[in-house]
Formats: C-alpha cells, structure tokens, sequence
C-alpha cells in the first residue's frame, strides 16, 4: 500500500493545525492511512554536501537516529532528498520559506523548496512529522 503525506507550508502565524500538529501550519495537507517506518536505513541526499551533514546532523540531534549523508547511487530502502532550488513552477509559487514535504511509503521523503531558508523549515517539518506519534515511524 502507497502511503504518501504532502505538506505544502508557506509560513503563517505559529498555530498548530487541526489535523496535524506540526509547526508552522501547513497551507494545504494531504494524508492517507499507513506507516513509513524511520529508522537508520534510510540515507539523506542534497545538491549540496554542506546541507546534506547538516540535515543528517539536525535529523539524529532530534530524532535520535544517525543517517548517513550520501548520494541517490548508495542502495538504501529509503532516502530523504532535500532540494533547496527547485525550479518546479508550484514549488517556486511557494514563495520564499516555502516548501513541498513528501513522505511516501516506497520511495521516502523529498522535501523541494525554491530557497535555502524553505528546505530548512521543510526538514524542521520532516522531524516534527517523526516525531508526532512517539514510536520514530509516521503512521
């Protein structure tokens, strides 16, 4: 079974949402039924290798679980792939700070932002996600 969450977050006023709890409120949610276990098999991949240590870093700071900063070419089961210059026209209609977060049961988590400042609220977004439901897996 396919189990995919989009969060699609332009940044409003510290409010929790009604349906998730995540920091700041996504402008739109899109949730299906499921789990995607997170754990150390996943591995995080970014254009940029400076950004990829740091999410790995913020990642294992607090969810406990240390990954492994890579490429799309290491066999993991899933990866986190963080692009923070996306030239996807809805993801650039974001906005600054913006960003896309997709978590999928087959592939992982990407999150697409047009600006640096966007991926990191989307990986801040990531943690939050994980670490919701207190097993470190998104159900």
């Amino acid at each position: 079974m396919a189990v995919r969450l989009v969060l699609a977050v332009v940044l409003f006023p510290l409010v929790l949402s009604g349906q998730s709890a995540v920091i700041p409120r996504p402008a739109a949610e899109e949730m299906a039924a499921g789990r995607v276990p997170f754990n150390a098999t996943w591995c995080i991949v970014c254009a940029e290798p400076g950004l990829a240590r740091v999410a790995a870093r913020t990642i294992g700071f607090w969810t406990g679980i240390k990954l492994d900063a890579g490429s799309l070419a290491l066999p993991r089961s899933r990866t986190v792939v963080v692009d923070g210059r996306s030239n996807d026209p809805a993801v650039r209609a974001l906005g600054p700070e913006g960003y896309r977060l997709e978590i999928s049961s087959g592939v992982g988590a990407r999150i697409e932002s047009s600006d640096p400042a966007g991926a990191f609220y989307g990986l801040q977004t990531l943690v939050q996600v994980f670490q919701n439901n207190g097993s470190g897996d998104w159900e």
